[in-house]
C-alpha cells in the first residue's frame, strides 16, 4: 500500500499534466453518449419507474432513520439527505440497467462544490484539483485496460460518480470507498460466479459505510 501511494504521488503531477487538458472534452464527449443512451437504449429508463422510486424512497427512509440515531443535526441531516438519495438513485438505476447516469453524479458534485464553497472556500482549489487526478488516473486505468484487456476494467459512470465524491470526501476517504466496493464487488463476483458485475451499488455502500463511521467517530 505505501509503494502504490508513493507511486500515486510521483505520478500525480505527469498524469493531470498530460490529460488535465483533455478533461473538459473527454467529460463532454462521454456526457453526450450518457444522454444518447438515455434518449435511445431500450435497457435504460426514459423516466423512473414507480417500483424504482418506490425503492429509493424506502431505502432512503431506512438511512434518514440511521442518520437520525448517529448525528440528529440539521445540517448533517441535509448534507446525509443529499448524499444518500442521489448515491440509492444511481446505484438502484447501475443495479438494473448496468448503466450509471452521469446526472447523478454531477449532481451530487455540484451539492458537494457549493457546500465546500459555502462553508470552507479555501478547499475549493483542492478539491477540484482531487477530482481532476480522480478522474485522471480512471482514465488511464482504462485506457491501460484497453490496451492489455480490450475492454476498460471501470465503468465511465463509475469514474465520474468517484470524481463527484472527491467533493464530499478526502483522498483517503475515496481509497477507502474504493477498496469497500473492491471487496463487496469481489464477494459478489465470487458468490454469483459472474465475470463482471455492476460497481455502482458497491460504490454506493462504500460511500455510506465512510460517511457514517466519520459521524461516528
Amino acid at each position: 500500500m505505501i509503494l502504490i501511494a508513493c507511486v500515486i504521488v510521483i505520478a500525480a503531477p505527469f498524469v493531470i499534466l498530460h490529460i488535465g487538458p483533455k478533461i473538459p472534452r473527454q467529460l463532454a464527449a462521454e456526457t453526450v453518449n450518457d444522454f444518447r443512451f438515455f434518449q435511445h437504449q431500450v435497457s435504460y429508463p426514459k423516466s423512473y419507474s414507480r417500483n424504482l422510486q418506490a425503492s429509493v424512497v424506502v431505502l432512503w427512509a431506512l438511512v434518514m432513520l440511521i442518520t437520525l440515531c448517529v448525528e440528529p443535526s440539521l445540517v448533517f441531516l441535509i448534507q446525509t439527505a443529499v448524499l444518500a438519495g442521489c448515491l440509492l438513485l444511481g446505484a438502484l438505476i447501475d443495479h438494473r440497467t448496468g448503466l450509471l447516469p452521469f446526472r447523478v453524479s454531477y449532481a451530487l458534485g455540484i451539492v458537494g462544490l457549493y457546500q465546500a464553497a459555502l462553508m470552507a472556500p479555501e478547499s475549493v482549489a483542492p478539491t477540484l484539483g482531487s477530482a481532476v487526478l480522480i478522474y485522471s488516473l480512471g482514465s488511464v486505468l482504462n485506457w491501460l485496460a484497453v490496451r492489455r484487456l480490450g475492454h476498460p476494467v471501470i465503468g465511465g459512470g463509475d469514474v465520474v460518480l468517484l470524481t463527484m465524491l472527491t467533493t464530499w470526501f478526502p483522498m483517503i476517504g475515496i481509497a477507502v470507498v474504493i477498496w469497500m466496493a473492491s471487496l463487496t464487488g469481489l464477494f459478489e463476483a465470487r458468490w454469483t460466479r459472474q465475470p463482471a458485475i455492476r460497481l455502482g451499488p458497491h460504490l454506493a455502500l462504500g460511500a455510506l459505510s465512510y460517511w457514517f463511521t466519520q459521524a461516528i467517530l
